[in-house]
């Protein structure tokens, strides 16, 4: 379940990629005309598709049988499990940062500083993440099998040992070399990220596991995903290299397998 909710928010970044490449298609006059409203009304009609699911989905067992808490449970999160919390903080960095680096502003890296065309570099990211989505399952699966800590530590290593060379790789402005290299970061970042969720899910109490879950991953992402680009176009300024993105992919997946050193294994865990 926690790596369907991976697979979901990927599909839904998928989906935005694909439309962009779609809209792309239509003369330069006409997006600017009308075709960008294309994407609006499609996201409307995902809205309503959301609500509807939402509306009709039922509640689980084990909350409903689960008795009202004696004080809010974000208090009791950040009063008895914060450390936690940093567990689930340190655990996400790798996925955060690595995700919003290949997935996001990749787009604009492949067209600012390596010089391809916006339309390469759209269907690079879209089919980019078409095999991070297959990935992603197969290593949620894969973890279920031999355990969560192996799967993590090995995508860790090989984010560190593979960023720099798979980025000098992109930079050499090939759009065929940068496919491959795209395709070979979804492997990694995929292996990751199809494992953490489950993994932080076992890690929190069942009484507060949705609040510890929500606060340490949003944190993270918040403070670490989404500033990605920011910090990013910041790091080449100011170190005056273009192989910058790949020194933070490889700090944060240095900091997650430290973390993911310092947790038991979680799969044979029973979640109540």
């Amino acid at each position: 379940m926690c790596t369907a909710s991976i697979f979901g928010a990927g599909v839904g970044t998928l989906m935005g990629s694909a439309m962009a490449d779609l809209i792309y298609v239509l003369p330069r006059d006409a997006v600017e005309s009308w075709g960008w409203r294309i994407a609006f009304l499609f996201g409307g009609l995902v809205g309503v598709v959301g609500w509807y699911l939402r509306r009709n989905l039922p509640e689980t067992r084990s909350v409903l049988a689960t008795q009202a808490p004696s004080e809010p449970p974000i208090v009791d999160t950040l009063v008895n499990h914060w450390r936690l919390v940093l567990k689930v903080v340190g655990l996400n960095l790798m996925h955060a940062v690595s995700f919003f680096m290949i997935f996001v502003f990749m787009k604009t890296y492949l067209r600012e500083f390596v010089g391809l065309k916006e339309t390469q570099a759209l269907t690079i990211s879209t089919l980019g993440l078409l095999a991070l989505m297959l990935v992603t399952v197969a290593s949620g699966t894969l973890s279920d099998r031999i355990g969560r800590k192996p799967v993590l530590l090995v995508s860790a290593i090989a984010a560190i040992l593979f960023a720099y060379p798979l980025l000098m790789l992109v930079n050499t402005g090939s759009f065929w070399i940068a496919l491959a290299c795209q395709f070979a970061f979804a492997a990694i970042v995929g292996t990751y990220s199809g494992t953490a969720p489950s993994t932080m899910a076992e890690l929190i109490p069942s009484d507060v596991r949705v609040t510890g879950t929500s606060l340490g991953y949003n944190l993270c992402m918040a403070l670490f995903g989404g500033t990605t680009p920011m910090i990013t176009v910041f790091l080449i300024k100011v170190t005056g290299t273009d192989m910058a993105p790949a020194f933070y992919i490889m700090l944060a997946a240095a900091i997650s397998f430290a973390v993911v050193l310092s947790i038991d294994e979680t799969s044979r865990r029973k979640l109540s």
